[in-house]
């Protein structure tokens, strides 16, 4: 980036020019911004370029956890560690996902007690069908497995598989995931690691980046469910992965209020799913995605508003749902969003993803232009 000013008596614009043009020579491309320090505007497009430069290097230094494989034939989930590499600068390793069932079955009583009667204070319960105490507990033990692998590893952010050899033979990874994408738990403030569900190593990929972009606040994954082009609204709902941060939409107080765990969908080992709806506030939507095997970056900024309930019974009574509005083309989203998932944060990051993008040589939509 360039800084110069536009005053009449400095040779300001001269300089950024002849240095613009030297380099833009040599192939290497270069922002140019003029203008008053004290411009809001300005300030704005200096921030976002750091942001982003600060995202570049995060991002190249990552380290990402494939915890299984291929979820029930979803051809979107699954990726080219070489590519991304590449691309990104990222590297990866590979766990069984029976890592996760035998250190689970060792976590400690003391340790496990802790995190359940932390649940049990917090969050409203519906025990029954599937959803039994002995479920509720091998999901907990796969919480803090999950933790500690991503602790001794070095994973800065992970995939698990759950469907259908964990979510039929051990338990549902909703709650698990759902708490490694968190920012606390029973031991208090932790580190905010991006989990996919369903191993969608893309989906990991733009929870990672949303999560760098916000300051390292939970991000999630949902399945685009329906939208409404008339309405400009989207109803975003997966059967896990969304944090207990989003019922409040921040940090640090009523996280659980809006939450009610209840026996699941699916799953024959059991588990609870997560009913809950994301709180109002301005969010960024984003997601990587292929194209002939090029990597795009599809984003936008919406907000996100309360509806009853009652409302989830239309799609699917015991999911996390987000009911998002944008402005944006929907005919253009329609036709070139190559996924079934789509990730969102708190906070506007439009900026800051243009420009990621641009640093990385990513080509990009963002469809609120």
């Amino acid at each position: 980036m360039l800084l110069g000013n536009l005053r009449f008596d400095s040779s300001s614009l001269v300089t950024l020019l002849a240095v613009a043009g030297m380099l833009e020579q040599e192939g290497k491309t270069c922002i140019r911004v003029s203008g008053d320090l004290n411009d809001g505007e300005i300030q704005k497009q200096i921030s976002d370029y750091v942001s982003a430069a600060n995202i570049v290097e995060h991002m190249k230094n990552s380290h990402f956890g494939l915890i299984g494989g291929r979820s029930i034939g979803i051809g979107t989930t699954v990726f080219d560690p070489s590519q991304w590499q590449k691309v990104f600068g990222v590297s990866m390793d590979h766990r069984d996902q029976y890592e996760i069932v035998y250190r689970a079955e060792a976590i400690e009583g003391k340790r496990l007690n802790r995190h359940i009667n932390w649940i049990k204070e917090n969050a409203r319960m519906e025990l029954g069908g599937r959803f039994s105490e002995d479920s509720l507990i091998r999901q907990v033990r796969s919480y803090l497995a999950l933790k500690d692998m991503a602790e001794e590893a070095g994973f800065d952010f992970m995939g698990v598989k759950c469907q259908t050899d964990m979510s039929d033979h051990y338990a549902l990874q909703c709650l698990a995931v759902a708490l490694m994408n968190n920012d606390r738990d029973a031991e208090g403030e932790k580190p905010v690691i991006p989990v996919s569900c369903e191993c969608d190593a893309d989906g990991a990929l733009t929870m990672l980046l949303l999560s760098l972009c916000a300051g390292r606040t939970p991000s999630n994954l949902v399945d685009i469910k329906f939208f409404s082009p008339e309405k400009k609204e989207f109803i975003l709902a997966n059967c896990g992965c969304m944090a207990p941060y989003f019922s409040a939409g921040k940090s640090g107080g009523g996280e659980w209020e809006g939450i009610t765990l209840m026996e699941h969908s699916f799953g024959n080992a059991g588990g609870a799913a997560m009913q809950m709806i994301a709180a109002p506030g301005t969010v960024t939507a984003a997601r990587f995605f292929r194209k002939n095997g090029t990597y795009f970056c599809g984003f936008f900024e919406g907000e996100t508003e309360r509806k009853p309930m009652e409302e989830l019974k239309k799609t699917a009574w015991c999911y996390p749902h987000a009911f998002l509005r944008a402005d944006i083309d929907y005919a253009r989203f329609y036709q070139t969003m190559n996924s079934n998932h789509l990730h969102m944060v708190y906070g506007a990051f439009n900026g800051v993803l243009k420009q990621y993008c641009e640093m990385m040589g990513i080509p990009f939509i963002c469809y609120n232009d």
